[in-house]
């Protein structure tokens, strides 16, 4: 029993001693305790309220009331960084720690009152002063939750050497410009053996935030090429890339406890671009768009890291303007911006641009598609409006769709010739069509009609890991200088055609020696001579490439090329030269990239690349007629003459001949409807003079008849009838 008793009273003195531990005194000195570390307080404080008295799970002694408590120190000022040790437990809200107005992270949150972590936040060089140093611990959200911390320790290491982790250094340059640090994505992968086969896990990268950063898990966004990594010890690959034209950087990286490593990796130009300018029409950002991940700050960071040079801005409904963040993370040598905005409306989403960013946004709310069209176009300083991902919903629930477009003809069931578009997406970095030719074919429909529109490809982004830049609008250009870009030149060239897209592969035609696409080729003479070129980082293969007139697809050849060619296909075809004018379009596909460096947001199907079209003066005339101008002429020309018109008929393609018979069709339709009108009009006159005509004659008969009739007599009874003598 006196055990018992003793017992008792040693562990009522330990609670006394734990409560008087955890009275709040929040005064520090900084004392040194030892050459490496400087002890900020030896105190442990408990923070929170009375309002739930969890906190006599760990602590007898109340709580300091209030949401945060400082301490003040002195210490030398930080030429490097130092590591910040704080001891935390119970900790089950959002409590951020801040040290010189420089928020530092949060505390971890811990199990309950059993939970105790000891965690080491990054003190940045120069953030520390030899006096009035101020460490803030403080709730950073609504909450009745009580915790205690402390004590806490300044050392004079890393976070990485405090924890033992290897430091890894990461340069990356350019082969063009050596020991300059070029803007690009940095890839971080574990290697790990699973069911004895090697593969790759993305790496939680804990970084410091900066202007010139940006970064989620296995990806990190640089512009001065330089990444600093702490990592456990382990097996690595470090990736590194920037788009499409560059190469690929990888080293592999096998570390020790506390061990040290310098990392350099040279990126090269490998796609030859020159007169083109890397564009992405289709990026959003968090802060606009209010869905995704990417803040307009780190947005400026991944544009630079993917060597985007034409960035349009395109956030829901809203003008965004990238300009001062891109002056605050210096970026601005890397590219051009321009203000833009998504239109997300129920009848589909449309891009425009350039805007002006002070303008009132147009209505997004219409429901009449002309009225939209013409709200978004009367937006001040729009020039280009684009139909995004026209096949996202599927056809039918598409903006095709709705305006009932013939999918074969190009034409729409209401017949309407204006839609108040310029461009449409081809290719879209969310919404990849399952073939490589879904929406090119509605395109093609849409041109055979007589619509210019120009095909343009986007990514789509809204998140740091999704490239920016997936999907690319090469624009003709005279610089290659990001610096000195002309916007109006950008669009200029963009309404012309003069463009060519691509995810993956750049492919290019050149019509006889001289035309490229957006060019009206004249003089074409008696052969076509078709220079064919399909480009593409040695990373990414080709395997087919085909040509396309009218739509209709002429040509096709597999591609078989060696594992470090950029050239992938390289050729001239000859075709003859076609009597009536044609659009010529070249595109190339390959199979999908199954890698770590390249996360796009869903499984990629395919690579792609195609041009703009070419248009062909097969006629001579210096213009260009689309099929469905020849059609339409054709058809007013000969009417309801259907044997005439398919001898005239006989020297066009068959797509001019399929519209033509749809026009025919319409026009005899409309023709017969008139000859039934008239018919029926005639027909209803001469019945009506047949009625009276009539009515007189039975008249006169009825009358002659009545005479030969006796006298009605009502109160006569009728005779029986010989079934009612049997009924009775």
């Amino acid at each position: 029993m006196k055990k018992n008793a003793v017992s008792l009273l040693f562990c009522c003195c330990l609670i006394a001693l734990a409560g008087a531990r955890f009275l709040p005194q929040p005064q520090a000195s900084g004392a040194p305790q030892g050459k490496d570390e400087t002890v900020i307080s030896a105190e442990v404080f408990h923070l929170g309220n009375d309002e739930k008295k969890d906190w006599k799970s760990f602590t007898r002694a109340k709580p300091h009331d209030g949401k945060k408590i400082s301490l003040r120190f002195s210490s030398e000022p930080n030429k490097s960084e130092r590591a910040l040790e704080i001891r935390s437990g119970d900790v089950n809200s959002k409590c951020g720690v801040t040290l010189n107005s420089r928020r530092l992270g949060s505390l971890v949150k811990g199990q309950g009152g059993k939970g105790e972590n000891s965690q080491y936040f990054k003190v940045p060089a120069g953030l520390l002063k030899k006096t009035g140093n101020v460490l803030l611990v403080q709730y950073e959200e609504k909450t009745t939750d009580d915790f205690y911390f402390g004590p806490t320790v300044l050392h004079a290491h890393s976070v990485a050497r405090m924890k033992r982790l290897a430091e890894i250094e990461v340069v990356v340059t350019s082969r063009e410009h050596p020991g300059r640090g070029l803007p690009c994505r940095l890839s971080v992968v574990r290697l790990v053996s699973k069911k004895a086969k090697i593969v790759e896990e993305p790496v939680e990268l804990k970084l410091e935030k900066s202007s010139k950063r940006a970064f989620r898990k296995g990806t990190a966004y640089t512009l001065d090429g330089r990444l600093s990594l702490a990592l456990k010890p382990g097996k690595y690959r470090v990736y590194a890339t920037r788009g499409f034209e560059y190469g690929l950087g990888m080293a592999r990286v096998d570390v020790s406890s506390a061990e040290k490593r310098r990392v350099e990796l040279t990126l090269e130009r490998e796609v030859d671009t020159s007169g083109y300018l890397a564009g992405d029409t289709h990026i959003h950002t968090l802060t606009y768009s209010k869905h995704g991940d990417a803040s307009v700050a780190e947005r400026v960071v991944t544009i630079a890291g993917e060597g985007v040079e034409v960035a349009i801005a395109t956030d829901h409904n809203h003008h965004t303007d990238y300009s001062s963040w891109t002056a605050k993370a210096g970026s601005a040598g890397h590219y051009q911006s321009v203000v833009g905005n998504e239109f997300t409306t129920s009848m589909g989403h449309f891009n425009a641009f350039p805007a002006d960013k002070n303008a009132k946004p147009a209505n997004h709310k219409h429901k009449d598609w002309d009225k939209l069209l013409k709200a978004v176009r009367a937006t001040p300083g729009v020039r280009v409006v684009i139909c995004n991902h026209p096949r996202r919903q599927g056809f039918k629930k598409g903006p095709w769709g709705m305006i009932g477009l013939n999918p074969i003809s190009g034409d729409f069931s209401d017949g309407r010739q204006w839609l108040g578009l310029d461009a449409v997406e081809v290719i879209n970095g969310k919404s990849l069509e399952k073939e490589v030719f879904d929406n090119f074919s509605d395109w093609f429909a849409l041109l055979n009609a007589g619509h210019r529109l120009t095909a343009v490809a986007g990514s789509d982004s809204h998140t740091v890991a999704q490239p920016v830049g997936h999907c690319r609008t090469y624009i003709r250009s005279s610089t290659d200088d990001p610096r000195r870009i002309d916007v109006g030149e950008v669009v200029d060239n963009i309404l012309a055609g003069r463009v060519l897209v691509s995810m993956g592969l750049l492919a290019d035609a050149k019509v006889n020696g001289r035309f490229t696409a957006g060019d009206l080729a004249i003089g074409v003479g008696e052969d076509l001579e078709v220079d064919v070129e399909v480009r593409g980082p040695r990373w990414v293969r080709a395997s087919r490439v085909a040509l396309f007139l009218n739509g209709r697809k002429v040509r096709e050849e597999k591609i078989q090329h060696g594992a470090n060619d950029v050239v992938k296909y390289k050729e001239r075809w000859v075709f003859g030269g076609p009597s009536k004018d044609a659009h010529l379009v070249v595109i190339a596909s390959g199979p999908p990239l199954d890698n770590s460096y390249w996360t796009p947001p869903q499984d990629d199907r395919y690579v792609v690349g195609a041009t703009n079209p070419v248009w062909i003066d097969g006629d001579g005339d210096g213009k260009f007629s689309a099929p469905g101008d020849y059609a339409r002429e054709l058809v007013a020309e000969y009417g309801t003459d259907g044997v005439a018109l398919a001898k005239a008929l006989r020297v066009h393609d068959e797509i001019t001949v399929i519209l033509a018979a749809g026009l025919f069709r319409k026009n005899l339709e409309l023709v017969l409807e008139d000859v039934y009108s008239k018919l029926q009009k005639r027909s209803n006159s001469e019945l009506e003079e047949f009625i009276e005509v009539l009515k007189a004659s039975r008249g006169d008969a009825f009358r002659s008849y009545a005479k030969t009739l006796g006298a009605l007599d009502l109160l006569k009874e009728p005779p029986s009838t010989p079934r009612a003598e049997k009924k009775k």
